[in-house]
């Protein structure tokens, strides 16, 4: 017959919670132009998590080095051939909607009219260090 083993049971270890994340947003509009047609809408950054680039009034191209965003493919008469990601100003039912962007580069927008103003907000996410 096998004897009974004396077992004390112990609690585990206590483990330190591990720290909170912290985010922090930033949140811009800026103006595209005749004369300013292309800007750095989002700088390099390895603590952007995500962001919202949403186009207002005008369909604009989105594209990570300059040389692309100022293309003049990007404008021309009728329906513009882009150099980059072309991001509509209207979806169905003519609202503007958010387009996410998740990349640590920088981007660039651009126009594809120099008709008039095109008005880009942006919402960027960012891990607080």
């Amino acid at each position: 017959m096998p004897r009974p083993i004396a077992a004390r049971v112990a609690p585990p270890p206590e483990v330190a919670p591990a720290p909170r994340k912290r985010y922090r947003s930033t949140y811009q509009t800026i103006v595209l132009t005749a004369d300013d047609p292309v800007q750095l809408i989002l700088p390099d950054s390895d603590l952007r998590v995500i962001a919202y680039v949403v186009t207002l009034d005008n369909d604009i191209v989105l594209s990570n080095n300059f040389g692309d965003a100022q293309s003049a493919l990007n404008v021309k008469s009728g329906t513009p051939f882009p150099i980059g990601c072309l991001v509509p100003a209207k979806g169905t039912g003519g609202a503007s909607f958010p387009f996410p962007v998740i990349d640590s580069a920088r981007v660039y927008a651009g126009v594809t009219t120099t008709a008039t103003n095109s008005r880009v907000a942006i919402t960027a996410v960012y891990r607080s260090e």
